[in-house]
């Protein structure tokens, strides 16, 4: 009976004393891991907010072959879902709550039948070249069990996302990410266009570092003669020469009623004209691959392009900051 009795006593001591100890152990854990990747700062973002590449990359999913991924998206990022499913990494989903463009990332996310989900950040920073990337898990346990848990699965958990990183720069390394996306091709009749325009001549980048200040021109004329502005702005490339790479630009913005010339903007009707239509969703910079494919349609389909090319703006980049949502309609004439 006395062993019994100190046995108890023994047990008791050691509950008591573990539960004092838990008392005292944080009921938060947070870990934070950080690396640089050699590519610029919006591409690294979009590619780790879309989980384009997760099941490659994840520290824990690319271990294990059993699992099955999916990725809900989302045009705007906050909504984006991954779940996964696998014999060794169990079941869980990681749901995108917010971000700030190109600079942060905010996200829950859950294992299992897990009620309290833990929460997940990015943080992004460089310049066209490299960015410094530091990936971060916050996670609050209940008294006692689960401070201890958060105790013994820090270091193993900083290990792991350590390794993501790793696998994450290896993972873009190996690919070149593009933030945009092209619509079918379509070949439609463009009809005839009544508008104020100014123009530029010269390479591209010449006469693309221009635009601002046309527009701003074409804007005051039209505002100033109470014109009413029937479309979105416009750019109308021609007369390139394959020599220079120079070429001239029209900016417009389409009227019902053509005005009057002031200082350097013009009134002009358009006619009318064959082409083949696309929308190009993304950045401006990524233009030219659109314009790549829809000139390797045009081969194949056999038509026979004028070396003219129209973009009508339907996105104001003033009123939509994320890059991945403008959208630009091209038109390539064909005769």
């Amino acid at each position: 009976m006395k062993f019994i009795k100190w046995f108890l006593i023994i047990i008791v001591s050691l509950i008591a004393a573990l539960l004092v100890v838990a008392a005292f152990l944080p009921n938060e854990m947070k870990i934070s891991a950080e690396t640089d990747i050699n590519l610029p700062q919006t591409k690294v973002f979009h590619d780790v907010v879309s989980f384009t590449d997760r099941s490659f990359w994840d520290p824990w999913i690319s271990i294990d072959s059993t699992a099955e991924t999916s990725v809900d998206f989302e045009d705007m990022y906050a909504g984006t879902r991954f779940s996964w499913t696998g014999k060794v990494v169990g079941t869980g989903e990681i749901t995108v709550d917010s971000t700030d463009f190109g600079n942060y990332i905010s996200s829950t996310i859950r294992f299992g039948g897990q009620k309290t989900p833990a929460k997940v950040t990015w943080r992004f920073k460089g310049d066209n070249q490299t960015t410094h990337v530091i990936w971060t898990f916050q996670s609050s346990a209940r008294y006692p069990l689960g401070r201890y848990a958060l105790l013994f699965l820090k270091k193993q958990i900083k290990k792991r996302y350590t390794r993501g990183l790793e696998n994450l720069s290896k993972r873009l390394d190996q690919k070149d990410i593009s933030l945009s996306s092209l619509s079918g091709f379509t070949i439609v009749n463009r009809p005839e266009m009544s508008a104020m325009i100014a123009s530029a001549s010269g390479d591209m980048k010449q006469v693309t570092a221009q635009f601002d200040s046309l527009f701003a021109s074409i804007t005051r004329v039209v505002s100033g003669q109470s014109l009413e502005v029937t479309g979105p702005p416009f750019s109308y490339f021609f007369d390139l020469k394959q020599d220079t790479g120079n070429v001239t630009v029209y900016c417009g913005l389409p009227v019902r009623t053509t005005g009057h010339p002031a200082a350097n903007v013009s009134a002009i009707t358009f006619p009318s004209f064959r082409a083949v239509k696309a929308i190009h969703t993304g950045p401006y910079d990524e233009l030219p691959e659109s314009y790549r494919k829809m000139m390797a349609y045009i081969t194949k389909n056999h038509l026979k392009a004028t070396g003219e090319a129209w973009e009508f703006y339907l996105t104001d980049p003033q009123v939509e900051p994320i890059v991945t949502s403008w959208k630009t309609e091209i038109y390539l004439p064909v005769e």
